[in-house]
Formats: structure tokens, sequence, C-alpha cells
């Protein structure tokens, strides 16, 4: 995966913006994304993944969001998770605190130079919380 660049600062926003749109309020019933199986599940709203920003983006909200294993599909592509900073997700739209997650964890993956760089996420409210999956 890419780190991804600042350069297209509009695009992503915009992207941000579409994202932010396609998941319910916190507390809404309905859910952003359907099961299709245990590990494998389907975003709402595809329209997300018809672009090269919009699935960049989703790479990276997904790998943020979601559990290692699990799988995030929308128009054809498929976005594995690797941190669960927002597990719930899958069933409901993110509370503020695992928006706020994804929110650090995408800003510490921007760099201007669109370079690979290590990074360290940390915080005491940092991960799933205890029982989620």
């Amino acid at each position: 995966m890419c780190p991804l660049s600042v350069r297209n600062q509009r695009a992503r926003v915009a992207w941000a913006l579409a994202l932010s749109a396609a998941v319910p309020a916190p507390g809404a019933a309905a859910a952003p994304i359907a099961r299709n199986s245990p590990t494998a599940y389907t975003l709402a709203l595809p329209q997300l993944a018809t672009s090269a920003a919009g699935r960049e983006l989703l790479e990276y909200v997904v790998s943020c969001a979601l559990p290692a294993g699990v799988e995030l599909e929308s128009a054809g592509y498929r976005f594995g998770g690797a941190l669960g900073l927002a597990p719930g997700w899958l069933h409901a739209a993110p509370d503020e605190r695992e928006q706020r997650a994804i929110s650090a964890c995408l800003l510490a993956r921007t760099n201007l130079h669109g370079r690979r760089v290590e990074i360290s996420l940390r915080s005491a409210a940092a991960g799933p919380r205890a029982g989620a999956a």
C-alpha cells in the first residue's frame, strides 16, 4: 500500500465528504455495510470505488477501521482490514471515538511526498474495545 499524498488535497477532501455521507449518523438503524460471509462485506454505496481516488481512500479507511482478515467489497474491488480501530462499522455507523481513531490513522499515513514511512500510533483509547469484533 502506498502512502497517501497531500498533492491532490481537494480530491481527498471531496472523497472524505462522500465517504462520511455514505455512513448513517451514529445510532441510525441502517448499517452502511452488508454481510456476505463471516469475513466478507459489501459497502452500501459502490460508487465510492468507481474512481482511483475513491479506491485509494477506501483502501486506507478499511485498513484502519476493520480488523485483519475482514474484507470489504465495493464495485468489484476488495479492501482488506488491518488495524481494527472501528470494527463496529460492520454493523452501524462509527461512533465518535471510532471516527477519531480512523481520522488519526489516515492523517498519520499522509505525507507530502507520497513515500512509505513507518508510523507508530499510540493512544490509551486506540484499538477495538474489549469484546468488539
